[in-house]
Order: C-alpha cells, then structure tokens, then sequence
C-alpha cells in the first residue's frame, strides 16, 4: 500500500512508469501507466493543450467509433459508431471490421486509435472497412471530439 503515484524503474534505474492500483487479492499485481503515456499528458499540460486519460482532448482528432477486436481476423470491428462524428460522415455502420486508415494496415483496435492519433483535426483520411464480406472505401475530415458532442 502506498505507491500509487510512485515510479517504476528498471535495472537500470529509470523511471518505466508510474504506478496506479494494487490488486491485493490477485497476489499484489499492480497496474501502472507507461512513461511514454506520462510523457504525453505532461508535455500537453505544459503547452495548455492537456488531456486525461478519461477525457478525450478536444483538440485531438477523434474517428467516433467503439470498436473491439474481431475473431479469427485483423481489423477493427465497429461496434457503435458516434452521431456527428468523422466516422458517421464517412458511412461507417455498426458490423464493419476497419482494416485500414490510408496506407496504415490495422491490426486491432489499438491499432485504429493509434493511426488516428497520427493525424490532426481537419486532416482528410481514407478507410478501408469489410462490410458483409465485401471491401469498401470510405471518406472522412477528422473532428475533435468536442465537435462530434456539439
């Protein structure tokens, strides 16, 4: 008890993250979060552009959709998409699988967000989405999430 909030460090003494929760019932497994994460949040707090961890940044690019892995294949599988997103503009229905951001293959739903992530909002993007076994293109702007609410 008592180091959430502390550093996590390797061999070599350098801070790998920070430590979040303890589960005392699962044999003291802890939960932290990347420095890298840290690194991110920090640098925007700084720059007066910050996010949290829960709360979208309004102005990152934001696709809109709630996705989970899909069995037995690579992709996104879109599980609900967002009214007045970039997503909703572009087509994407609830079923597609998103296997692609332009050039980006995507593996997962990690994946997805991370190619979003490499984008601002405004930029123009293309997915490639399986939709009933078929492949269609699809075309979007990025909004901010604050866009996609309003």
């Amino acid at each position: 008890p008592g180091n959430s909030g502390g550093p996590l460090v390797n061999l070599k003494g350098e801070v790998i993250a920070i430590n979040n929760a303890i589960d005392q019932r699962a044999q003291n497994i802890g939960f932290a979060l990347p420095i890298d994460n840290i690194k991110k949040v920090l640098t925007g707090l700084r720059t007066g552009k910050g996010t949290t961890t829960t709360t979208p940044n309004a102005d990152a690019p934001f696709l809109g959709v709630v996705t989970q892995a899909p069995t037995g294949t690579a992709g996104a599988w879109v599980l609900q998409v967002q009214p007045g997103s970039a997503a909703s503009s572009a087509g994407v229905r609830q079923g597609d699988i998103i296997v692609k951001l332009d050039d980006t293959a995507i593996a997962d739903p990690t994946a997805l967000r991370d190619a979003v992530r490499t984008h601002k909002v405004g930029d123009k993007i293309t997915l490639q989405v399986t939709r009933n076994g078929r492949s269609v293109n699809l075309s979007t702007t990025l909004r901010s999430a604050a866009s996609a609410t309003s």
